[in-house]
C-alpha cells in the first residue's frame, strides 16, 4: 500500500525510576534515534561488483550478459531473473545485485525484451526484500526515467517506481524523481554541460 507510513525508527522508552526522598516516582524518557540512512551511493567497478557477486550469481551468467548478442543477453537476464527468485535471503545480496544490474546490461541496453526483464528483477527484488536501501532507489532511479520515457518499457517502468515507492516511501521516491526530471529539463534546455554539473 501506498500509505508513506514507515515503522517508526526511533524507538521511545518510559523508564520509571526509583522514587525520590518525598516518595514521588519520576519518570524520564530517554529517545534512542538511528543515525539517517546513506541514501548517496558510490562509485563501483565492474569488477568489484563482480567479486562481490561470488556464487550468488552463476558465472556464465554474467558472462552472457556482456555478449554483443541481444538474444544472449535476453537468455542471461530471463536465467538471472530466475536464480534471484530462487534466493532464500536476498535482503544482504541487494544492493549488489542492484549495482550489477544497472552495470551489465546497463542502461545503454538497447533491446525492448532485455530492458522489460531487467525492470522486472528490479521490481522483484524490491517487493520481496524486507529492507530495500533508499541508496538502490537512487541507483537504479536514473535510468529507471528514461525507459518511463518510452512507451515500449512504460508499464514495467511505472510498476517498479510503484514497487520502490511501497519499499521506501512515495515520498522519497517523488523527491528523486523530481531531481531526475529537473536535471533532464536542464539538459534538453541548456545542454550537456550543465546537465553533467547538475547531476
Amino acid at each position: 500500500m501506498l500509505s508513506g507510513k514507515r515503522p517508526v525508527r526511533a524507538a521511545v522508552r518510559l523508564h520509571l525510576l526509583a522514587c525520590n526522598s518525598d516518595g514521588v516516582a519520576q519518570v524520564k524518557s530517554s529517545k534512542s534515534i538511528e543515525s539517517p540512512e546513506d541514501v548517496e551511493p558510490t562509485e563501483m567497478s565492474l569488477e568489484e561488483i563482480e567479486s562481490r557477486i561470488g556464487s550468488l550469481i552463476q558465472s556464465d551468467t554474467i558472462t552472457q550478459l556482456k555478449s554483443a548478442v541481444w538474444k544472449e543477453r535476453l537468455e542471461a537476464i530471463s536465467s538471472l531473473k530466475q536464480q534471484v527468485e530462487g534466493l532464500q535471503d536476498i535482503d544482504q545480496s541487494v544492493e549488489i545485485l542492484i549495482r550489477l544490474l544497472c552495470t551489465l546490461p546497463g542502461w545503454g541496453e538497447k533491446n525492448v525484451q532485455v530492458q522489460q526483464q531487467v525492470i522486472e528483477v528490479i521490481t522483484h527484488i524490491a517487493s520481496t526484500a524486507t529492507k530495500f536501501p533508499k541508496k538502490c532507489v537512487v541507483l537504479f532511479l536514473m535510468g529507471l526515467s528514461e525507459r518511463v520515457a518510452d512507451i515500449k518499457t512504460r508499464a514495467h517502468a511505472m510498476k517498479c517506481l510503484t514497487t520502490f515507492s511501497e519499499a521506501v516511501g512515495p515520498g522519497f521516491v517523488f523527491e528523486r524523481v523530481s531531481m531526475v526530471a529537473l536535471c533532464g529539463l536542464i539538459f534538453r534546455s541548456l545542454g550537456i554541460s550543465v546537465f553533467l554539473a547538475c547531476c
